[in-house]
């Protein structure tokens, strides 16, 4: 790495706020924290910096998400984004030595902790002018489900819902229960009786979903049901003890007479009778009659 000594001083403030000077060796730095000026996401500073002067600023993140940087003013100053330690954060948010920031703007993968930004003067004439505006939005992060209830051999999709542009990571706490692949659906499979919790993660946000595993049915139950033209009836069904199927299908034989929706309520269209059939997500079936008057 190129090495520079910078003899470093400041001639003018513009606006918002006093500006600590400071001197360094090479752009890997050495910071002195609490002396660089305390910056807010979202808050706009202009200055002035003296040629190969360097001004710090230091910005909190409480959570995960992505800070936008803009950098504006004339071609007299270089602005760097630095981590706590001193080395620069590329904008896929991995470590490397320089950030540099042009004209316009720089987003950032960030997490929680203390960031730092640079103002370099490179103005040949002595005086170079700036304007840095911040702008964070925390990453979220939300699962279709909080708790799962399924079948040995079943399977249910885990939807995750997130405004960031990360991948979103699936992983099971106990694969021999349930596993569940990588993507912005995680695709859980139920293995063996038991219980688990799959986490999703973008960014090092995290949500979790319990999932319990129970045996497959081997039958299943309902009762026949009669019900009124125009009125609105639930079928009810029964697993044997510690069974389950979160997916349980009913289709009517004659639609015209009574029809059924996908939570098992039937409404009566005409007098008649037809069967309802409910089935699991592992084909058991049980026959309802439907009787409408």
């Amino acid at each position: 790495m190129k090495k520079r000594i910078l003899s470093m001083f400041i001639t003018a403030m513009m606006m918002i706020t006093a500006i600590s000077v400071f001197t360094i060796t090479a752009r890997a730095l050495y910071i002195d924290a609490d002396k660089a000026t305390e910056l807010e996401p979202g808050e706009v500073i202009q200055g002035q910096v003296a040629k190969k002067a360097e001004v710090f600023y230091k910005i909190h993140i409480k959570d995960s998400g992505t800070l936008t940087i803009e950098h504006t003013g004339k071609d007299d100053t270089r602005v760097y984004f630095y981590n706590a330690a001193g080395d620069n954060i590329t904008n896929t948010g991995t470590y490397r030595r320089y950030s540099f920031i042009r004209q316009g703007k720089s987003s950032f993968k960030v997490r929680q902790g203390t960031y730092f930004i640079s103002v370099l003067g490179e103005n040949t004439g002595g005086i170079g002018s700036y304007t840095l505006s911040t702008n964070f939005v925390k990453t979220t992060l939300k699962l279709n489900q909080a708790k799962v209830t399924l079948g040995v051999g079943e399977k249910y999709k885990l939807k995750a819902t997130t405004n960031s542009d990360s991948n979103v990571v699936f992983t099971s706490s106990n694969r021999g229960i349930a596993s569940v692949n990588i993507g912005a659906i995680g695709n859980v499979v139920a293995k063996k009786p038991g219980k688990v919790t799959i986490t999703a993660d973008v960014e090092g946000v995290k949500m979790n979903c319990v999932v319990t595993v129970k045996k497959a049915p081997k039958k299943i139950t309902a009762r026949n049901i009669t019900v009124e033209e125009g009125d609105v009836k639930q079928i009810t069904y029964k697993l044997p003890k510690d069974t389950a199927s979160r997916k349980v299908t009913f289709k009517s034989s004659n639609t015209k007479i009574a029809k059924v929706n996908s939570k098992g309520e039937v409404t009566g269209k005409k007098a008649g009778t037809c069967t309802v059939t409910v089935k699991t997500f592992n084909g058991k079936k049980a026959n309802v009659k439907v009787t409408v008057k």
